[in-house]
């Protein structure tokens, strides 16, 4: 009996020693299902634009993915520090690629502007005077902040002495 409850200790001992391996596993896991399912569905469209987009889609979420959990793919020996960089670059070079197509794509979704909330991509094309009214309306957007007077004034002000004295 005791070597079973000692053996059980262990056990609880070893899962809980291991809780951030398994937490990190089972969020790979889940992601690469998900990316799985993505590039499984886009297999079933015709071929086409929009699963050219979904493609690159595709690529940029995953890549995306894989830099979110860099870590694990260094430590484990999957990628070494260059391969890391490329992935990194690939993920600039994807959202260059996609850019133009990121207001259509949003525009697909069928959701308003005021969902959104984003003064850009707006469908009437107002970019900047919406973005200014945004802007303004926001509390504490115009004028200095309540913190100034307490920690940024005493920098400037020491600042502006050390700089007196040289």
């Amino acid at each position: 009996m005791l070597i079973v409850y000692l053996y059980t200790i262990r056990l609880e001992e070893a899962w809980n020693d291991m809780m951030m391996e398994l937490l990190a596993a089972s969020r790979v896991h889940t992601w690469y299902y998900v990316g799985y399912n993505f590039v499984d569905i886009i297999r079933q469209c015709h071929p086409g634009p929009v699963r050219t987009i979904l493609e690159k889609l595709a690529v940029l979420f995953l890549l995306y993915r894989v830099n979110a959990e860099m870590h694990l793919f260094l430590e484990g020996g999957y990628i070494d520090p260059q391969q890391a960089k490329l992935i990194r670059q690939q993920i600039v070079d994807s959202c260059k690629e996609i850019r133009p197509q990121a207001i259509p794509l949003v525009d697909a979704l069928g959701l308003p502007d005021v969902v959104i909330k984003s003064p850009f991509g707006r469908f009437d094309g107002d970019v900047y005077t919406k973005y200014f009214e945004m802007a303004n309306k926001a509390p504490n957007s115009v004028g200095r902040p309540a913190y100034w007077e307490k920690e940024v004034a005493p920098l400037i002000t020491r600042y502006q002495k050390q700089k007196a004295s040289l």
